[in-house]
């Protein structure tokens, strides 16, 4: 992380949230379908 200015500081912590947030996203989807296909197995 570049450690000069507010600007770069901000702009990184942006991505971080946006990154994990995609990441939280993804696993939900995941954890979803995998339990649909569970109901449908039963």
């Amino acid at each position: 992380m570049r450690s000069k200015g507010f600007t770069h500081r901000a702009l990184t912590v942006t991505w971080t949230v946006l990154v994990h947030n995609l990441w939280v996203l993804a696993r939900l989807q995941l954890r979803t379908r995998a339990e649909r296909i569970k109901a449908l197995a039963a």
